[in-house]
């Protein structure tokens, strides 16, 4: 889950499970549970940390 969040693996990554024996819903579940992880950081640090500067 991870990889998401390192710049450069992010492109790897898919290639690398897609060659593995991991089975596709779980790595569907992998890659939303990441990308919901993701969103909330990401939107959660954009609406706090402008407000801390100022």
């Amino acid at each position: 889950m991870s990889f998401r969040f390192v710049y450069g693996l992010r492109t790897v990554t898919p290639l690398l499970c897609g060659n593995s024996r991991i089975e596709w819903k779980r790595y569907a579940l992998l890659v939303s549970v990441s990308a919901l992880i993701w969103a909330v950081v990401v939107a959660y640090l954009g609406y706090t940390l402008p407000w801390r500067w100022m």
